[in-house]
């Protein structure tokens, strides 16, 4: 039992660094050009 718990401890952090990940990149496309970054955000909701 312990394993498993240890397994999705590290499987939702793993998790949330992509989320986070994610949510830089949009940030910075969205400084570079609002008009590119709302197709693109549209794309990641659905990971989300």
């Amino acid at each position: 039992a312990a394993a498993r718990r240890r397994q999705q401890q590290q499987q939702q952090q793993q998790q949330q660094q992509q989320q986070q990940q994610q949510q830089q990149q949009q940030q910075q496309q969205q400084q570079a050009s609002p008009s590119a970054s709302t197709a693109q955000t549209a794309q990641l909701q659905p990971n989300l």
